[in-house]
């Protein structure tokens, strides 16, 4: 079984391009199985901290994710992360076995990146199996 780690964020319009390039993959509703993480700490807020105990809601994109994941077969299980959110998808990676990270681009200006930081391009960088970064709807 090829295991993936799908790093899903709030936006579902980026959820969909994730779920459309895994659903794609050959075979995958016989030889792929994803785990979706989600952080519960926004990228901006990665200093705050997340009572731990409490059970996060589920994201209306995560939500979208398992069950088109789900509809077409391919098994599909989740985590949460609270840790800053591109350790977080790398400690999960490793955890899980991950053979591959699928994340969802985001357009973001120049300022933007460098007051708040790139998750996809630190998760890039920093790791050891491939990522796929889906595109950007328009």
């Amino acid at each position: 079984m090829y295991r993936i780690l799908a790093a899903v964020g709030t936006d579902i319009e980026r959820a969909r391009t994730q779920v459309e390039y895994i659903r794609n993959l050959p075979d995958a509703s016989t030889n792929v199985a994803v785990t979706i993480v989600h952080s519960y700490v926004e990228e901006d807020d990665a200093n705050t901290p997340v009572d731990e105990s409490l059970p996060p809601e589920e994201s209306d994109a995560v939500i979208e994710v398992r069950s088109q994941l789900e509809a077409h077969d391919i098994e599909v299980d989740k985590q949460e992360i609270y840790s800053p959110v591109d350790r977080g998808i790398l400690d999960a990676a490793e955890d899980v076995g991950a053979e591959q990270i699928v994340i969802a681009g985001r357009k973001r200006t120049p300022v933007g990146k460098a007051l708040f930081g790139s998750t996809t391009q630190s998760v890039l960088l920093r790791s050891d199996i491939p990522v796929v970064v889906t595109g950007v709807p328009e």
